[in-house]
């Protein structure tokens, strides 16, 4: 059985002030997520014990007698219940200095948000495997440390039933955890990349309301870049488990979308949607 225990934390410092037309907010976000992550033995099958080692290496020619999933306590008996094969932690921690603005009136309304970061995520290893030995498993890892961002402003108008919208969106912000680290379960080494993957949004909304019909229609466009996954597989021509870094991935999903509300009554309505995108 893989275990995962997961564990978040939060704490947010801010203020709120009114300056003139302005509504303004600032302040100081600390967020903190942690993953222990190990496996257990459930069901032995009728049996009564099993070592723990790394039985896929038994046959491997280069590292066969490297087979100890844990140096500090090597052949060591796992009966049912007890854990085994792999025992870590991943880590990561966040400070984020935030800004809102807002302006509004009886028909338009502006909205600005800014965020700005510093990160850093890392592994400690519990258990230290003859194939990494050493600080290559057990111990902390090197610390990955990236500055996130997030910009974002929104524009409205309404008048007379009429509702126009425009929004855009800009963010740099860190792959997965488990996308830091080539086989994370046993290893504390990174894939070496520190950059940010960006995504960029934006869209424009038109709505019109009269009486008990709503139409609507939006254009969006997202745009991601240098993505970042690393893909575990095992490469049958090398005869080996392989960790695949692959970077620079890009998408781009862009559509319409148009939707009609109509009340018939009081507890009932109709919406009819239409969605038309490439991705």
């Amino acid at each position: 059985r893989r275990v995962g225990r997961d564990m978040h934390g939060r704490v947010v410092a801010g203020m709120e002030s009114r300056l003139g037309a302005l509504d303004v907010g600032y302040g100081l976000t600390f967020a903190m997520m942690t993953e222990r992550s190990f496996k257990v033995m459930d069901d032995l099958l009728g049996a009564d014990h099993i070592v723990d080692h790394d039985y896929f290496l038994r046959d491997d020619a280069t590292y066969s007698t490297l087979l100890d999933n844990n140096l500090l306590e090597p052949n060591r008996v796992v009966h049912q219940g007890d854990r085994y094969g792999y025992d870590y932690r991943l880590s990561r921690a966040s400070v984020v200095l935030y800004g809102t603005l807002r302006w509004a009136d009886a028909s338009m309304a502006v909205d600005v948000d800014a965020r700005l970061g510093a990160e850093t995520t890392w592994r400690r290893g519990y258990y230290e495997k003859e194939l990494f030995a050493g600080s290559k498993s057990l111990g902390r890892s090197p610390y990955i440390w990236r500055t996130p961002y997030h910009l974002s402003a929104s524009w409205r108008y309404t008048l007379s039933g009429h509702d126009v919208a425009v929004a855009v969106m800009l963010r740099g912000q860190s792959p997965e955890c488990y996308d830091d680290f080539l086989q994370v379960q046993y290893n504390n080494r990174t894939t070496g990349r520190a950059c940010l993957a960006t995504t960029i949004a934006a869209e424009a909304m038109y709505s019109f309301e009269y009486e008990r019909l709503r139409l609507s229609a939006k254009v969006y466009m997202l745009s991601y870049n240098n993505l970042t996954d690393v893909l575990h597989y095992y490469d049958d021509l090398a005869g080996v488990y392989v960790d695949a870094v692959v970077s620079n991935i890009d998408r781009l999903h862009y559509g319409l979308e148009a939707v009609v509300d109509v009340a018939w009554q009081r507890y009932l309505t109709s919406c009819v949607a239409l969605n038309i995108g490439r991705y």
